[in-house]
């Protein structure tokens, strides 16, 4: 009886403490004592509903975790008191013995409306909807009748990220998907960019670790070379200003470790990225007068640069054009001690806005009119896998716009990826028909090259070069792929332009529903209209003999029989047939990493070419059939984001056999080039299914297929590729970038 009552005191006195420790941390808002007893109320009905529950990373109470998420929907995020409440409250209905009805009871209808939408769906898991997928498609349409639901969310789940340290791999990984594919687009549509920031960094971390300790040792070795000279470069910059009495800070505007990698990735060496600005802020005089203030800006800017000289085509004016998120800066570059350094040039006020995505002047979010906007162009009746596909595409074109430079400075805007081909046909079509390559800064560069926000470019072009089908499959500009029909209408022969209409609609249609086109399903296609060969097949779809909506519906038929048959491409022979897996019943969790060996039977489609060795994940179709694709691959992501909980990390054994893998070799042609890289290649007892070349004044580009045993061989082949005389670079194709997949 003592130790029960010891323990009660022990109960009340940590509650007063907890409390205590929670208003104090409070802004100033909500400082009042309505406001006090309103929230003394919430807290405690949250304390003893959650009273015997405790965290599973760290074992403290449970209330801990609705106490943090309340006051970073308070302090961090910049709701009110309603929003408070409901976030003191979002775990209740889920995780304890309270009903909604008891919320309404107790706080009011409004309230238990919020935490109505912050209450995962139960009860409605089956082969095609996951109670995963289905609680975002939940949350996304909740968005427009009230977005408080959503911040909410995100401040969850940034507490859960902070604290996620001591949870299974499987778990952390999973978590770290749903972040990037989902809750990163929404956080940066409401302009929340600390959160989105922080969302995508800590997911880097756990997600990818190898590549994320790597970019981490990479950008701490540029800071201990630049950042002293960094600190004095804003002294002398403050210097400059003083002198021009303009009242201002300097703060430096660290980017994200995941900014970083997908610079990186594109082949930016760190010493041209910028993985952090020195911004000025200073308070606009009249802020309802655009002219005064973009005057400001250029007089900040011409102050500048009387003392330090500008990096010529690397100015960016978001003040008379701001981004479409709503970031108004003017961005340019300056070289001090010979390193270039990025400079942004804002105001109080929008300073505030591109952290928070509000401020004391601009209290109005105008992320939400905007999220709300993507969220109505969705279909609510589609499944919620085909939903969250549709709004990560929609929100990741939003997203990223970057601004490429011509030679002369002048600026073209363009999608994200955007390649050499788009700015070609964005500079006149003669340009881009004639285009075999360019140059980004002094580095030459192929036709698929992926483009970023300030890249200079020169094109490099022949008179005797002309557009390929090919070009089609990677443009993203609707001027350069109307450009590149139009040139096959008016030049391509009759014969073999249908195949290739044909073989985009059918890739794009099946793409878009989420069905991989493996060529197990086009060959049974092809028996089922008994047609000749997939030729025969394309035409018919571009001529409407075939409509693809009954071609899909066909397809959906064949594939269930095909799985039911348990046909696989696990291992390809030679002339391309396909074993026949043995019936296994695979079980797949992300708790225990799946081990891949000779005996496992799996599907390994060609949109990324998983080889041993690769950060991959395994998962179950809706027929039971398991998938290995790589981590980065788009399937990959986007199963991970809508049922992470059945996607296991892939761990490879030593006795596979050599897998099919894409590399792309550039260089300047020689005599005998080709048969040097062949020789190597064969040298290292390496299987070639294809080598495809092309050669246009003095430059080769080259694509080879070939099987390889692992990452580790294929990297120090690679290595020995690139020391061929006249080889520029060797690299592997990234994920989805295989024309046979999509188009």
């Amino acid at each position: 009886m003592e130790e029960n009552a010891n323990q009660i005191v022990m109960d009340a006195r940590y509650k007063e403490e907890l409390f205590n420790s929670f208003y104090s941390s409070l802004n100033a808002s909500f400082k009042t004592a309505e406001i006090e007893e309103q929230l003394r109320e919430v807290y405690d009905f949250a304390f003893e509903a959650h009273r015997e529950q405790r965290r599973k990373t760290t074992g403290e109470p449970f209330i801990i975790h609705p106490v943090s998420v309340a006051l970073i929907v308070a302090n961090e995020i910049g709701l009110g008191v309603m929003s408070v409440v409901a976030a003191l409250l979002h775990d209740v209905v889920e995780d304890t013995k309270y009903s909604l009805e008891t919320i309404i009871s107790r706080f009011g209808g409004d309230v238990a409306d919020i935490v109505a939408g912050l209450t995962k769906i139960t009860n409605v898991y089956n082969a095609k909807n996951n109670v995963q997928a289905e609680t975002f498609k939940k949350m996304l349409l909740s968005i427009p009748h009230d977005p408080r639901v959503v911040f909410i969310k995100l401040a969850d789940r940034l507490h859960n990220m902070r604290t996620m340290e001591g949870m299974p791999e499987g778990t952390i990984r999973s978590k770290a998907g749903e972040n990037l594919y989902v809750y990163v687009p929404v956080a940066y549509q409401l302009g929340l960019y600390d959160v989105k920031n922080e969302l995508e960094d800590t997911s880097f971390k756990f997600a990818q670790p190898i590549q994320y300790e790597s970019v981490l040792r990479e950008v701490e070795a540029m800071r201990r070379i630049k950042d002293p000279i960094m600190q004095d470069f804003k002294k002398e910059l403050m210097n400059e200003l003083v002198k021009i009495r303009l009242t201002c800070k300097i703060v430096t505007e660290k980017k994200s470790y995941y900014y970083v990698s997908q610079n990186l990735n594109a082949g930016l060496p760190i010493e041209d990225i910028s993985y952090e600005a020195v911004r000025v802020v200073f308070q606009e005089s009249d802020s309802d007068n655009r002219e005064s203030m973009v005057g400001e800006h250029y007089q900040i800017y011409s102050s500048i640069l009387c003392h330090f000289m500008e990096r010529e085509g690397y100015k960016r004016d978001f003040v008379v054009k701001p981004k479409k998120n709503g970031f108004r800066a003017l961005v340019f570059q300056v070289n001090y001690r010979g390193h270039w350094v990025e400079v942004q040039i804002i105001t109080e006020d929008n300073d505030m806005v591109s952290h928070k995505g509000y401020s004391k002047r601009k209290p109005n979010r105008e992320g939400i009119a905007k999220l709300a906007a993507t969220i109505k162009e969705l279909n609510s009746e589609q499944n919620a896998v085909q939903l969250l596909s549709r709004f990560h595409n929609l929100s990741m074109s939003e997203q990223k716009t970057i601004f490429v430079f011509t030679p002369k400075g002048d600026i073209q805007e363009l999608p994200v990826d955007a390649t050499v081909i788009d700015f070609a046909y964005g500079v006149h079509t003669d340009v881009g028909n004639h285009c075999i390559g360019a140059y980004v800064g002094s580095k030459f560069v192929p036709l698929d090259y992926k483009l970023k926000t300030a890249d200079k470019v020169t094109i490099f072009s022949s008179a005797s070069a002309r557009p390929q089908q090919a070009w089609l499959h990677f443009v993203k500009t609707d001027r350069a792929k109307m450009k590149i029909s139009a040139y096959f209408h008016r030049n391509t022969t009759s014969a073999v332009r249908p195949i290739e209409e044909g073989k985009i609609l059918f890739n794009n249609y099946m793409f878009n529903h989420n069905v991989i086109p493996d060529v197990i399903l086009l060959k049974e296609l092809i028996k089922y209209y008994h047609l000749i060969n997939g030729n025969d097949f394309y035409r018919r779809l571009a001529n409407h003999e075939l409509e693809m909506s009954e071609v899909y519906e066909v397809a959906l038929s064949l594939r269930k029989l095909i799985r039911s048959t348990r046909i696989v491409n696990s291992k390809p022979g030679e002339n391309g047939t396909m074993l026949v897996s043995t019936g296994k019943a695979y079980e797949v969790s992300c708790k225990i990493p799946f081990h891949i060996d000779n005996s496992v039977h799996y599907v390994s489609p060609g949109c990324c070419h998983p080889i041993c060795g690769d950060d991959a994940v395994a998962f179950l179709d809706d027929d039971n059939i398991l998938y290995v694709h790589r981590r980065d691959c788009v399937y990959a992501q986007r199963h991970i984001a809508t049922d992470g909980k059945h996607t296991a990390k892939v761990e490879w054994g030593d006795d596979l056999d050599p897998m099919l893998t894409t590399v792309q070799i550039l260089g300047t042609d020689r005599q005998g080039i080709i048969r040097d890289v062949s020789l190597l290649i064969d040298s290292w007892r390496v299987n070639i299914q294809s080598f495809e070349i092309s050669s246009r004044d003095k430059i080769f580009s080259g694509i080879i297929k070939m099987y390889i045993k692992n990452t580790s061989l294929l990297d120090k082949l690679s290595v020995q590729l690139g020391k061929i005389s006249n080889i520029v670079s060797v690299n592997r194709l990234a994920p989805n970038t295989s024309n046979e997949w999509r188009s």
